[in-house]
């Protein structure tokens, strides 16, 4: 194992001259080392995770969840205009969006989509709950256990 994570990271030390050839590296891997896609880590990983969460959401969903929150922040705390655009930009620089202007302008119709936002409005209201029970040391562990203390 130790000698693997030295090969890789000498690997990684070689590639990172050349940006494009170090974005084609897997940050995933299954068990055999090969990359791993998309439709097994949501139907191995991401489902099994928000079904022991009680969560309703794809990563799609998921991502729009995130941008839609960031956005509404970014909106709500901006200092001026100046501030807006400067913090809007970073999210696009952050979700690396091909054409961010125009992928922020659909996000805010979005937003005004009654079943988009009450299904934003669930996944927080779960999520909240969530975190009250954490709080108060009532967690549901992942394997569906629910512990009456926490762990420090």
């Amino acid at each position: 194992m130790i000698l693997s994570v030295r090969r890789w990271l000498l690997w990684a030390e070689m590639m990172s001259h050349d940006p494009h050839a170090l974005a084609k590296i897997p940050l995933f891997l299954t068990r055999r080392g090969g990359p791993l896609s998309a439709r097994v880590f949501r139907e191995c990983h991401w489902k099994p995770a928000l079904r022991r969460a009680g969560l309703d959401a794809d990563p799609h969903t998921a991502r729009h969840w995130f941008v839609t929150n960031a956005l509404r922040t970014i909106e709500a705390t901006a200092r001026d205009a100046a501030d807006l655009s400067r913090r809007k930009e970073e999210l696009i620089q952050y979700m690396k969006w091909a054409t961010g202007e125009r992928t922020l302008k659909v996000y805010e119709h979005l937003r005004r989509d009654f079943r988009f936002s009450e299904q934003l409005a669930g996944i927080y209201k779960t999520m909240q709950a969530r975190e009250r029970a954490f709080a108060s040391g009532h967690v549901r562990s992942v394997s569906g256990d629910v512990s009456t203390e926490q762990q420090t």
